[in-house]
């Protein structure tokens, strides 16, 4: 009994080392301003900077570099495209400023829940309050904390912001396959044609059967004339099969060409500062997508990229119904709107396809 007291006292010496060794520990910036940056190097960029005075929770040490908690006023950025209510509706980036070609700080998985700090700008980026577990980096010399009670992090075990870029990669080469895929089924429609072939065919060999009747029914005048007359409707319904067919290319011409804007949809783009006077095809696939808290009808929808980028907002007047390809890949034309200091164009949509489909 007293060796089982012994050991029960020695695992739980263990465990609440453990536990006081995970807990922060508290530092205050010494410099004017001290970088902060992603990752334990100079050469790494700068996420922000911290005043002097300020608090922070440092976790490890990594040589001359301290691991701390990313400050709450620490700016990151997500497309609004792939966030709903606050939640992430795809793995997605988190980075340091609002535009693509931003410093990746954090990625995070389908399902995070995100604090918004700001609305959705034009561009269709939203400033989010970091998480809890993101981490920078700062160079030691210039914050007072209690050394000996940081860890030391393992060598060879990278921070924990650095394996973004690689799982990007391979969402990359994931999606990669699709265009071969289409491909595929393009080849499997292609038979249609020669089934219709071999149907011609068949049905050639009539006149010589037909023809072969006239010779038997000659000796009775009265009976080839009966037959003359039931057999003349047959042309009638191939034409009538031939007409039932022939609209569906039409209906697209004219969709394309009788397009024009309602007048209360000219003044909702006079309203954004549109040039209704100029106009510019647009053609381009992507994925369509419902943006959150839209200035109005006209940027109701957008057309995103596989990285979440903002080709243009679409809108669309009846028959054409955007909202039936949200989330879907599609193929789209129409004629593009320019807004000055606007990055993206407003697009009136004649034509909404998905993605590889014969427009």
């Amino acid at each position: 009994m007293k060796k089982y007291w012994i050991s029960s006292f020695v695992l739980l010496l263990c465990l609440t080392s453990a536990l006081c060794g995970a807990e922060a520990v508290e530092g205050i910036i010494t410099a004017k301003w001290l970088n902060a940056r992603i990752f334990p190097e100079l050469k790494s960029s700068r996420v922000t900077k911290l005043p002097r005075g300020l608090k922070v929770a440092v976790f490890k040490r990594h040589g001359s570099w301290l691991e701390i908690a990313a400050p709450d006023t620490t700016p990151v950025f997500a497309s609004a495209a792939y966030v709903s209510g606050n939640k992430v509706l795809r793995d997605l980036n988190l980075r340091t400023a609002p535009h693509s070609g931003a410093p990746v700080i954090s990625r995070v998985k389908k399902g995070t829940i995100l604090k918004a700090v700001s609305e959705p700008d034009r561009y269709g980026w939203v400033q989010v309050a970091p998480s809890a577990d993101m981490r920078l980096y700062v160079v030691e010399t210039y914050v007072n904390y209690d050394r000996s009670k940081v860890p030391v992090a393992k060598k060879g075990v990278m921070p924990q912001a650095a394996p973004a870029p690689e799982k990007k990669a391979e969402v990359v080469k994931k999606a990669a396959p699709a265009p071969e895929k289409k491909a595929e089924v393009v080849k499997k429609a292609a038979p249609a044609p020669e089934k219709k072939a071999e149907v011609v065919k068949k049905a050639a060999p009539a006149p010589e059967k037909k023809a072969e009747v006239v010779k038997k029914a000659a000796p009775a005048p009265e009976k080839k004339a009966e037959v003359v007359k039931k057999a003349a409707p047959a042309p009638e319904k191939k034409a009538e099969v031939v007409k039932k067919a022939a609209p569906a290319p039409a209906t697209v011409k004219k969709e394309l060409a009788n397009f024009d804007l309602t007048s209360e949809r000219k003044q909702e783009l006079l309203n954004i500062g549109a040039d209704i006077t100029k106009s510019a095809p647009y053609a381009q696939t992507g994925i369509l997508v419902a943006v959150p808290n839209p200035g109005g009808d006209c940027t109701r929808y957008a057309l995103a990229d596989a990285n979440g980028n903002n080709k243009g907002f679409l809108f669309a007047e009846a028959p054409v119904k955007l909202g039936d390809f949200v989330e879907k890949s599609v193929a789209v034309k129409g004629f593009a709107y320019q807004i000055p200091k606007w990055k993206n164009p407003v697009v009136a949509v004649t034509l909404i396809v998905p993605a590889g489909e014969s427009k």
